[in-house]
């Protein structure tokens, strides 16, 4: 059964969104195609159609791999945030910008 979700936007995510569209058009291109696909999935989000990487906190954590850009995002209860986006690296620097993205979803989803 799918449900509605609340959009919560944190400061340092817009910052990463806007700041990803100056670094050229496939990075930009991916992003947009993320922030698309994010807000169709609180508007209609089911679980049984994505795969958590981990829980975190009263949330869980997923991740939307692009060529260029990743976007990793929390679901709680009744709510969801892009906790962050980044430019697609190195294994090393995927792994970091997780371990930031679940910093951010333990804040926001204790």
């Amino acid at each position: 059964m799918s449900q509605v979700l609340e959009d919560i936007w944190l400061p340092e995510v817009e910052k990463e969104y806007e700041d990803l569209f100056e670094v050229s058009r496939d990075v930009g291109c991916d992003v947009g195609d993320q922030y698309c696909e994010f807000m169709a999935l609180v508007q209609d989000w089911d679980e049984r159609a994505w795969k958590s990487i981990e829980p975190i906190g009263s949330a869980y954590l997923y991740g939307r791999y692009g060529r260029y850009a990743t976007m990793f995002f929390a679901v709680g209860a009744r709510q969801a945030a892009v906790v962050k986006w980044m430019q697609t690296g190195s294994e090393h620097q995927q792994s970091q910008g997780r371990q930031e993205a679940k910093k951010r979803a333990l804040r926001l989803f204790p």
